[in-house]
């Protein structure tokens, strides 16, 4: 990557946002420096908005994912959109990689993927979460990101319920399951994990977030989830946790998250 494009290099007054592209190359970088893989989850968004535009997201970042030898199985690589046709599109397009249908909880009129939506079908992402959801989205993807309140809804007054069969049911059709998004903030935690305290800053460490947020984790994990997508209080840091058999890591990237997903 270009020194004048180091991603989260502040200059003239402001952050300068890396292209796809770069960020591919930083990951090609980074994985030779330290000497492991680096992975990659970059996500569509609007593509249903974009099209109309007259616009080809999907065409794009097959070119890009293509031209860094990324479209392949078992690529270091899950594309990601709460959309479901542009995730059809890139299989009949040749994408081999993995790739992952996002879901959040909320129960309004559009809350559903648009795409289908805006052509009559009602379901909403409560509805693709349930078994029959899951096996059609099996179809055509290879891992659900569900909003972390899908796995462990809150109750009535905020506070956490019991673990649904969310999990279960999206392992037995061979879907892979990684919940978002973990916060150490209390507008993103249920009531009983809140704190009174104050997000830490960047400096801090990681032995300084909330409890709340190390339970949060803790009880997804014991539901059966393999890793997680974070975001932190701090500008363009998210982080993963990553957990193998009974030991889990949390690895903190400057741009994008990557994971060992079970």
């Amino acid at each position: 990557m270009p020194k004048e494009r180091q991603h989260n290099t502040l200059y003239d007054g402001r952050y300068q946002v890396p292209t796809f592209e770069e960020v591919l190359r930083l990951r090609e970088r980074l994985s030779k420096e330290h000497g492991r893989t680096i992975g990659i989850i970059p996500e569509i968004k609007h593509s249903t908005y974009f099209h109309a535009k007259g616009f080809n997201p999907e065409k794009a970042f097959l070119t890009q994912v293509r031209a860094h030898g990324l479209d392949r199985k078992n690529a270091p690589l899950w594309l990601q959109s709460f959309e479901i046709t542009n995730l059809k599109a890139v299989r009949k397009m040749g994408y081999q990689a993995n790739s992952t249908f996002l879901a959040w909880t909320g129960d309004g009129r559009w809350d559903g993927p648009y795409d289908l939506l805006s052509k009559g079908d009602t379901r909403k992402y409560s509805d693709w979460m349930k078994p029959a959801g899951l096996k059609e989205i099996s179809t055509f993807a290879d891992g659900i990101g569900p909003e972390k309140f899908f796995v462990i809804p809150k109750k009535a007054d905020d506070t956490l319920g019991a673990p649904t069969s969310l999990v279960a049911d999206a392992h037995a059709v061979g879907l892979k399951v990684i919940p978002w998004t973990f916060r150490n903030e209390n507008t993103f935690m249920a009531k009983d994990l809140q704190t009174s305290g104050t997000a830490p800053s960047h400096d801090t460490g990681v032995r300084h977030f909330s409890c709340g947020w190390a339970v949060d984790f803790r009880m997804c994990f014991a539901a059966g989830v393999r890793g997680s997508a974070a975001r932190c209080s701090w500008p363009a840091m998210l982080t993963v946790i990553s957990c193998r058999g009974r030991k889990a890591r949390m690895i903190f990237f400057r741009l994008s998250p990557v994971s060992s997903c079970r």
